[in-house]
């Protein structure tokens, strides 16, 4: 299941587009990740409740409720969320995700969409997913390779992402969601995008190049 990017009612959505669009008419500039603040509030209430301590957060209860979360958004029923911690990624500190293959789940040819038997696991990969709580976000994932009779040796179809890319679908539905609202950018600048990470999430969402770039 793919998350909703944005969800217009939000108050936090509103109050954060009033501030982008107030900063950019007077000529100011946002720091990188400013949009994910009130999402980081947003966590924080989720997180803390009324029983969790700060510390907690910032322990193990912190790890285990993005884990909860993800299972909620992005929950894939032949494969777990293994584990989370911060890591060095590209020069920034991050959230790493570690996902695993069921024990008895099969690799997905992606030609024909049949299970078969493993033939070797390839080294892990890197794919970065929606940005939470002012930090880049990356599922970390070993692809396995599937055995298939038909089309031969091919590495397995993984669910959060089409293909090579290394960036997940939700990544590209949340970026071109903000791209409709903002410049391309603005929205580069907000969330520390490249610019051909913005024109795939654009591409696949099949928006007009001209109206965001």
């Amino acid at each position: 299941m793919l998350i909703n990017p944005v969800d217009p009612l939000d108050i936090t959505y509103i109050v954060s587009i009033l501030i982008a669009q107030i900063a950019g008419m007077l000529g100011l500039d946002l720091p990188v990740g400013f949009l994910n603040l009130f999402g980081f509030l947003q966590g924080l209430q989720l997180i803390f409740g009324e029983n969790n301590s700060i510390l907690g957060y910032l322990g193990l209860q912190g790890f285990k409720t993005l884990k909860t979360i993800l299972n909620k958004v992005e929950k894939y029923k032949s494969f777990v969320y293994a584990g989370v911690r911060f890591e060095v990624v590209e020069g920034q500190e991050a959230l790493v995700v570690d996902v695993r293959s069921r024990t008895n789940a099969k690799p997905e040819c992606p030609v024909c969409g049949w299970r078969f038997g493993r033939y070797d696991t390839q080294p892990a990969r890197l794919y970065e997913y929606v940005p939470l709580w002012g930090f880049k976000v990356f599922f970390r994932y070993r692809p396995r390779r599937a055995n298939c009779p038909v089309h031969g040796v091919k590495v397995e179809h993984a669910p959060w992402a089409q293909g090579k890319e290394h960036q997940t679908t939700s990544y590209k539905i949340f970026l071109a969601g903000w791209a409709k609202r903002l410049s391309w950018l603005e929205v580069a600048r907000i969330f520390d995008a490249s610019w051909n990470t913005g024109y795939r999430a654009v591409k696949y969402m099949g928006l007009s190049l001209n109206s965001v770039f």
